[in-house]
């Protein structure tokens, strides 16, 4: 009864009332499917932080790294370190970047005696050092500075050697120096988004 009402001008006004509809819904109704959301409120990634960060890699850092390492038994303290000949050449060579590095020496004289915390697997065949990530290996993982000490670990005790070993420990030795960090929280107050402006351009 009510469509043989709708005839004539009545009938185009009702069309295009549907077809406006439709574009409308259509534009308007997303929908965006989640997989592993399990994995994405779990503790491991939910109220976590995402640790952006830039690289210093050189002849200078793969010595101050290596300097440290050597010297783990002698009760190192940043203020040792940041007096050694390497490290102030690190600083004329970054002297914008001087407050971040001290930062990452003070995590290194932290990581250097505990780098078997974290327990790593290793592939002797590859020459790389992983970490158990949700009940697989992962061989990108880096756990601060202790996966660079592992590195040397496995250097010094002969594990890894050859080329390939060589490129995969100065690979790893290197200055992570953070230029922000993301945090995901449950309340929007919790939401806290930190740069540092001032690092626009870190090369030699």
């Amino acid at each position: 009864m009510t469509l043989d009402l709708i005839t004539g001008k009545n009938q185009k006004l009702f069309d295009r009332n549907i077809k406006r509809e439709s574009v409308e819904s259509t534009e308007n109704k997303e929908v965006l499917p989640v997989d592993e959301v399990d994995v994405f409120f779990g503790s491991d990634f939910y109220g976590q932080t995402y640790n952006q960060a830039t690289h210093l890699e050189d002849d200078l850092v793969e010595s101050l790294i290596r300097q440290v390492w050597r010297s783990r038994n002698k009760h190192l303290s940043p203020r040792k370190v940041t007096n050694w000949n390497v490290c102030q050449s690190v600083f004329r060579r970054y002297p914008e970047s001087k407050f971040l590095i001290e930062s990452e020496i003070t995590k290194m004289c932290d990581d250097v005696n505990k780098f078997k915390t974290q327990e790593y697997h290793r592939d002797n065949v590859n020459s790389r050092i992983g970490y158990v990530v949700h009940n697989n290996i992962e061989w990108d993982i880096v756990y601060g500075y202790q996966t660079a000490f592992a590195y040397l670990s496995e250097q010094e005790n002969v594990i890894f050697i050859g080329e390939k070993a060589d490129a995969r420990v100065k690979e790893s030795l290197r200055l992570a120096v953070s230029c922000g960090q993301i945090i995901i929280c449950p309340h929007k107050s919790c939401i806290n988004i930190r740069s540092f402006r001032h690092i626009e351009r870190i090369d030699n």
